[in-house]
């Protein structure tokens, strides 16, 4: 597949099933694909239905190869109080039996309760990734990957800077995003792009990048 041809567009609701199959290939033993494919089609409908959500595909031949979603970090708040209740049966029934599901979910829970509270005082969302930045001026990249077996073609580079691209072109001035530690291709990816490491946590690594033609 040297010098394949692709093609990056906006997403709809009709690609999330390919974008839930790039997410569990892509993704195999992250804690959204353990909770299930129920699950990863709810988040990424919600994200492509949303009108400020920065949802993108990449697609060669009319087959999706790969996409990147994010967006202003209240989506994620508002997400995760509509949805969590109507998973929480089946996570827990998950977490049962996986100690990773066990793990993640207690930081999970840590940060719902936290959007919970927070959206129904009507605060701004309260985000780690946001290093101070101001409401408003900053979104988060929630998700980015691509087929493995369409790996090392440039296709994530491209989503990337597009992501990049159409965040600057909406008037935001930051993307955040978090990576987990020992995924070294993403990392020298973004390392790469010019995203500055802000913090290592023990859920992953912090990233921020300042978009071109905004002063630090």
């Amino acid at each position: 597949m040297s010098g394949l041809s692709f093609s990056i567009r906006k997403a709809w609701g009709g690609d999330v099933p390919a974008m839930v199959q790039c997410h569990r290939e892509a993704f195999p033993g992250q804690f959204m694909t353990l909770i299930g494919d129920g699950f990863l089609s709810s988040h990424y409908e919600y994200y492509c239905a949303h009108p400020e959500a920065i949802c993108l595909v990449a697609e060669t031949f009319g087959e999706v190869v790969g996409f990147v979603v994010g967006g202003p970090p209240h989506l994620r708040s508002a997400f995760i109080y509509t949805w969590a209740p109507l998973f929480a049966k089946d996570v827990l029934h998950r977490a049962a039996g996986d100690g990773r599901v066990r793990r993640r979910l207690l930081l999970h829970l840590k940060f719902a309760m936290s959007a919970a509270g927070r959206h129904l005082l009507r605060m701004p969302p309260k985000d780690s990734l946001s290093m101070g930045d101001q409401p408003g001026t900053w979104v988060t990249l929630l998700s980015i990957c691509v087929r493995p077996a369409f790996g090392g073609k440039g296709i994530g580079r491209a989503l990337l800077r597009r992501f990049e691209s159409e965040a600057a072109h909406r008037g935001f001035e930051v993307v955040h995003l978090s990576v987990r530690q020992g995924n070294e291709p993403a990392i020298r990816l973004y390392q790469s792009e010019g995203w500055e490491a802000t913090l290592v946590g023990s859920d992953g690594i912090y990233y921020r990048k300042l978009l071109r033609g905004h002063k630090v």
